[in-house]
């Protein structure tokens, strides 16, 4: 199969894809599971940031074959913007969420 993209469709998948990938494995230690399906996809959209007049969001680690976003890609603020919309109301969700179960079990101690 083959897609055709704009530059500005490609931009848009590519940043899709870090959002993406920072979600399912920026918090990762080292006793977790990564995502390798997101992690290879985003690698593979990445490939192509050169061809696609983009190579300064991405770069290429010779010695783990893989591309990473560039302090570029990670400052873009849009991106930056979504990811922060993102953390914060995941954590306000979070605290409410832990918040009421550690108040239930108080209460039924």
């Amino acid at each position: 199969m083959k897609i055709d993209v704009t530059k500005k469709q490609y931009w848009d998948l590519m940043r899709g894809m870090y959002m993406a990938d920072w979600v399912a494995n920026a918090i990762c230690e080292a006793d977790m599971k990564r995502d390798e399906d997101i992690k290879e996809t985003r690698n593979y959209i990445f490939s192509f940031a050169k061809e696609m007049g983009l190579e300064r969001y991405v770069e290429y680690d010779k010695e783990l074959g893989e591309y990473f976003a560039t302090f570029d890609m990670d400052d873009e603020s849009v991106t930056r913007s979504l990811i922060e919309r993102f953390e914060e109301h995941s954590a306000w969700d979070e605290l409410s969420s832990w918040l009421g179960d550690r108040d239930f079990f108080i209460k039924n101690r």
